[in-house]
């Protein structure tokens, strides 16, 4: 399998996880829209799934260079790096001590999934190879991290 491929597995595993995120939201609307943590939380599970679409797409863009890949994968990390921020701001400010909120909190890979990225893109940018086998990774941890951060979302939603 090429990097081509990996991007279109992952890009497709993404876009099927954002679906199913929305779809879970817009059940509970009620419930989330009156909650400053869940909107938040769900706010942070989507930006990971949409740093692991968008990424992926920047993988598969025919013959580009591996310093551009860098730059605009790094350049991604550093959006994804403030609005998780925000988003984790507004989740603590609404003071909601729940176990789940304690538990994303201590669970949530944003950190390593940046981390990762971020040395990927780094790498590429540089023009060394073997940032592409970053990629590897940094995708299992944002898509990792997406699916615990929905999960926990989703059994907040349903206590």
């Amino acid at each position: 399998m090429g990097w081509a491929e990996l991007g279109l597995l992952v890009g497709g595993a993404a876009s099927a996880l954002i679906g199913l995120l929305f779809v879970a939201v817009s059940i509970k609307i009620d419930i989330v829209a009156r909650s400053q943590d869940l909107l938040s939380r769900a706010a942070q599970t989507l930006a990971l799934l949409l740093v692991a679409l968008l990424s992926s797409m920047l993988l598969v863009v025919p013959d580009q260079e591996l310093w551009m890949l860098g730059v605009e994968v790094v350049a991604l990390v550093a959006v994804l790096i403030v609005v998780l921020t925000v988003f984790d701001h507004l989740a603590k400010a609404a003071r909601e001590k729940s176990v789940t909120a304690r538990l994303i909190d201590q669970v949530s890979p944003n950190v390593i999934s940046c981390l990762l990225l971020g040395s990927a893109g780094l790498s590429l940018t540089f023009d060394r190879h073997w940032g592409l086998y970053l990629l590897v990774p940094a995708f299992v941890a944002l898509l990792t991290g997406g699916v615990v951060n929905a999960w926990l979302f989703l059994v907040r939603l349903g206590s």
